[in-house]
């Protein structure tokens, strides 16, 4: 089995990570608290399930997802499966095949690859430690032996020596063959035999208290009797007691009704007569009182309502118009305010354009000057100078052609003076070439004569720009342009000047709406005079200040007649109040009259006996309602009822009284055999010789149960141990001789075990010689013994190759040359089975990555 990748969605802190697995040697680097522990649970959990299967247990639950999830890709001869488990409610595991999609569905089982080897037999020797490695520095050598030879350098296993000698000795303390000393199961057979005896002396004087017996049965026999006559007398007692307050409860109403005053009379009365009377007593003293109230709050009111001026009622009569006057005067105001906005921008743009003129003629300007450059013709202007500046182009032009032939015809006649002065020069020394000396002082005079060194050039084809300049100043209209326009080829000036006669352009414009602003406020103020003075108001402190007088007061004498309409809503309702108050007293006061009149005849005349007596009758009336209200949840049989007395009650007590005499006579004399039965048993307790039989046959059998179970898992013991060792040990010491030879470069050639009168001892083959292990051994020698030991260990126990072999930091201790083989080693064994390394030295797994084909991984927190 190859594990090829992990896919991590939540294992504790590992979150959405894969690690992929090499075939051969992989080396997982991280600090500490890296998640280097985590990998290797996730491994373990992988091959045999989660330990434990509870989500609130299991110590890698991510606390914030709260499950277990992971994937991994396992390739098991040849074949690719993806195995998935998942933590959740319950343990879940998936198993697909790849080749042809199926999978299957289990709980919490052992990958079926590996089932022949258990979870703590892989933890064991499948992952070696560091620790596991120096826990030798901790034992004696002779420990350390014990467990190299018997146990083969697994730390989960027994000696076998010393399970057998505890089994025998667990069997000699229940059971010996010779019949030698007191095992426990001849102890508990003569506690048996013993308490047999004691039964058989027991049954012999049994029958003494069955008398006793019988004579209790019958006295149980009596007291049932007496219980049941006690019950029956019990349930009439009970019935009586239950009746006789019935009884009484039915007199008692009888008695009331016959104490009613004129019952006839008072049945057609209102049974709350008293109540209405005081009630409508009660209304007219609290009516009257409420419209007195009502009263003086009313003329309050009258007395505070506010008394209007001639000139307030003006401005009240003036309101209809107050919503006109308000919109023309924010009209005007929006005006005023637009006016003042324009006024402001028309003062900037003006400064603008004083700012620009002065920056292209370098003057102030003035109302003629704008005249002038609005109608100016600027399109014509940018025509003409660019005439003018084409024509000063052209003669420049010329100029620098005429100075260039100039220069190249006088270059010529020089040179021409200079060859006729080399010709002169040459005939005066030599005379054959006197002739030529003159020919040369000829020719000097001629290209002398010709060569102007200063003056005119006197070209006739420059072209005139005085005409040109001439309607560029008439088209200027007497505006002076700058100079440096005649020579600028970009005519950048009139586009600027273009841009100040449109800014003089929105000056006109801008000026136009301020003068329109003005001439709205003026015609508004003109309206708002008119109206005001058509309505007796002075305006002649300006319009604008007598309307805001003038709303102001509106705004003031609006509050106070709003106030006075509510004071004299108040009024009207008040009034209204008085009046209702008025009829309902008068109402209250028929009623009271006419029910005061019924209660006076009633009483004969006398209105005051006439109302105690209703009282009276109606006091009578209620209890009479609530003993029959009581009398109604009551289910009694009228004839029992009436014949219910208090002497029969007071018989069946006295024969209750009787029947509880005799039961305490009979439960005595009960009580006195019973005792004498009790004093027999506690001398002589059959039924616990019984039990105690019981128990020890239980417990014998037992006894004798392990002990034919012990004496057969001794035997079994005993055989594997020999046939283990006699098939295995050879092959397990062989390959640890293979490995130890490989990891020490052939040092320690071979290992064998010797055996002398039952005492085992390591030795090592050294250069043809047999040394003991005690006297060879290193503290990095003894772990590599270690390691060797566990690998030969791990190919008996899974020849196949079906399981990896993890090492965590188990190479701290080993010096650079045996490092260096036993990686050669694991690099062999890495071709049939996978190893994983986990260390947090980076210089080790480089060095390791360095001299074997793996594969590094590096992990972080």
């Amino acid at each position: 089995m190859i594990i090829n990748k992990l896919h991590y969605k939540v294992y504790g802190k590992l979150i959405d990570r894969d690690i992929d697995w090499s075939p051969g040697i992989t080396i997982i680097l991280g600090d500490n608290e890296a998640g280097k522990s985590t990998i290797f649970n996730s491994l373990a959990t992988l091959i045999y399930g989660f330990k434990p299967s509870s989500r609130d247990r299991h110590p890698y639950v991510n606390w914030m997802r709260n499950e277990i999830n992971f994937s991994s890709e396992i390739t098991e001869s040849g074949e690719l499966f993806t195995v998935e488990r998942s933590l959740k409610s319950m343990p879940r595991l998936n198993i697909s095949r790849v080749s042809n999609n199926t999978a299957q569905l289990y709980r919490n089982e052992t990958l079926p690859f590996v089932s022949h080897v258990s979870e703590a037999l892989f933890k064991a020797v499948f992952h070696l430690t560091a620790d596991d490695l120096n826990q030798f520095e901790r034992v004696s050598f002779e420990s350390i032996q014990e467990k190299l030879i018997f146990n083969y350098g697994t730390d989960y296993l027994n000696k076998a020596s010393d399970v057998i000698l505890q089994l025998e000795q667990d069997i000699n303390a229940l059971w010996r063959k010779d019949k030698r000393g007191n095992p426990k199961i001849n102890l508990l057979q003569s506690d048996i035999n013993q308490l047999k005896f004691q039964k058989h002396e027991a049954e012999k004087s049994y029958g003494a208290v069955r008398t006793h017996i019988l004579r209790i049965e019958a006295i149980d026999a009596t007291l049932e009797r007496s219980l049941s006559d006690k019950k029956s007398l019990g349930l009439s007692i009970r019935k009586m007691r239950i009746n006789l307050p019935i009884k009484e409860l039915i007199e008692r109403i009888d008695t009331l009704n016959g104490s009613i005053f004129k019952f006839e009379a008072f049945k057609v009365l209102d049974v709350k007569l008293i109540d209405k009377i005081e009630h409508n007593h009660v209304l007219m003293i609290e009516g009257e009182s409420n419209a007195e109230k009502r009263r003086q709050e009313r003329d309050k009111l009258k007395e505070d309502l506010f008394i209007y001026s001639e000139h307030d009622k003006k401005i009240l009569n003036f309101k209809l118009e107050i919503e006109y006057l308000k919109n023309t005067l924010s009209d005007l105001m929006r005006f005023e305010h637009e006016e003042h906005t324009k006024l402001d921008e028309l003062m900037k743009l003006q400064e603008k354009i004083g700012g620009q003129f002065k920056i292209l003629f370098d003057s102030q300007i003035n109302d003629d000057i704008k005249k002038q450059l609005k109608k100016l013709p600027v399109l014509d202007l940018m025509t003409l100078l660019q005439k003018y500046i084409d024509g000063l182009d052209k003669n420049v032009e010329i100029d620098k052609q005429a100075l260039a032939r100039r220069s190249r015809m006088q270059r010529g006649y020089l040179i021409l003076g200079i060859s006729g002065i080399v010709a002169s020069v040459l005939g005066f020394v030599y005379e054959p070439l006197r002739v030529v000396s003159f020919a040369g002082i000829g020719i000097f005079g001629f290209s002398i004569a010709h060569i102007k060194w200063q003056g005119p050039i006197g070209l006739s084809e420059l072209v005139d720009l005085s005409d040109i300049k001439q309607k560029i100043e008439e088209a200027s209209l007497s505006i002076q342009l700058p100079e440096y326009v005649y020579r600028d080829n970009s005519l950048r000036f009139f586009g600027k000047l273009e841009q100040l006669i449109l800014l003089l352009h929105e000056e006109d414009a801008l000026h136009d709406k301020w003068t329109s602003l003005i001439e709205h406020q003026k015609t508004i103020e003109v309206t708002l005079s008119n109206v005001m003075q058509s309505k007796g108001f002075d305006t002649s402190r300006g319009v604008l200040l007598s309307l805001q007088y003038v709303l102001a007061q509106i705004d003031r004498l609006r509050e106070i007649d709003a106030n006075e309409v509510k004071k004299q809503m108040t009024i009207d309702r008040l009034e209204v109040s008085i009046e209702s108050e008025r009829m309902a007293c008068e109402t209250c006061e028929a009623l009271y009259n006419t029910l005061r009149k019924q209660v006076e005849d009633f009483g004969d005349g006398d209105f005051d006996f006439g109302l105690r007596m209703v009282a009276q009758n109606t006091e009578l009336t209620r209890k009479i309602k609530v003993y029959t209200d009581e009398l109604s949840l009551i289910h009694y049989d009228k004839d029992t009822v009436l014949n219910a007395s208090s002497e029969k009650l007071l018989e069946m007590e006295v024969q209750i009284a009787e029947i509880d005499a005799l039961e305490k006579q009979l439960i005595a004399e009960k009580f006195r055999l019973s005792s004498e039965i009790d004093r027999y048993n506690e001398t002589v307790n059959l039924e616990a010789i019984n039990s105690q039989i019981l128990v020890a046959e239980a417990q014998l059998d037992e006894w004798i149960e392990h002990r034919n179970k012990w004496m057969i898992l001794l035997e079994i013991i005993k055989f594997s141990d020999d046939r283990y060792r006699v098939e295995n040990q050879p092959n397990i010491i062989t390959r640890v001789s293979h490995f130890m030879n490989q990891m020490t470069s052939g040092k320690y050639q071979e290992v064998l075990v010797s055996e002398e009168d039952g005492h085992f001892e390591l030795q090592f083959v050294i250069d043809g010689e047999i040394v003991p292990v005690a006297k060879a051994f290193s503290k990095g020698t003894l772990q590599q013994l270690f390691f060797a030991y566990r690998l030969a260990v791990i190919e008996a126990l899974d020849p196949q190759n079906q399981l990896p072999f993890v090492l965590d930091e188990a190479f701290v201790n080993w010096d650079s040359k045996r490092f260096l083989e036993t990686l050669k080693l694991l690099e062999k064994i890495s071709a049939n089975r996978q190893i994983m390394i986990f260390t947090c030295h980076r210089n080790l797994a480089i060095q390791i990555a360095e001299c074997t084909t793996s594969k590094l991984i590096e992990v972080a927190e």
